[in-house]
């Protein structure tokens, strides 16, 4: 949805029963996060997102599902975001914890780290400014000679927190 020359944010979410009061704020990092990535490849978005939730109702007997919509405003946090990804590209970057005696999913530590580490998608490097940028992104510029945007982590940019 567009609001002027911004995007609105809007996710649908499906559930069989109604909310509770708390739901939407475990989807606060998914679009803080939605938020930051469509902001980082250019676009204008606002600080607010929508949920959308529908629970059923009934079921008619032809077999129609009558639906309760929730529209639920959030005010997004790019910072989180920002937040969010640099701790996951430390973790990436990272070492691989060693296995804890109690963990179910340790029992895959040997092969974790022989076959499945996981790589990041798209590689980013930070420089000691503490800056970043995707080297794919950096590739395809460079090859159509455009010059690449730093975003800088601290400090915001075009008032859009870059």
């Amino acid at each position: 949805m567009m609001n002027g020359d911004k995007l609105i944010v809007i996710d649908y979410k499906t559930r069989g029963y109604p909310l509770k009061e708390n739901t939407p704020g475990y989807y606060q990092n998914q679009m803080d996060i939605y938020n930051f990535l469509l902001r980082k490849n250019d676009w204008k978005t606002e600080d607010y997102a929508y949920l959308i939730f529908y629970h059923p109702l009934k079921v008619r007997e032809q077999g129609d599902v009558v639906f309760n919509v929730d529209l639920v405003r959030m005010e997004i946090s790019i910072e989180n975001a920002m937040l969010i990804f640099t701790t996951a590209l430390d973790l990436l970057e990272g070492e691989m914890p060693e296995p804890a005696e109690d963990c179910e999913y340790c029992k895959w530590v040997d092969k974790c780290n022989s076959e499945m580490k996981p790589k990041p998608t798209v590689e980013m490097k930070r420089d000691r400014e503490g800056e970043m940028e995707g080297d794919r992104e950096r590739e395809i510029k460079a090859s159509r000679g455009l010059r690449t945007r730093q975003i800088k982590l601290n400090d915001e940019q075009d008032g859009d927190g870059f």
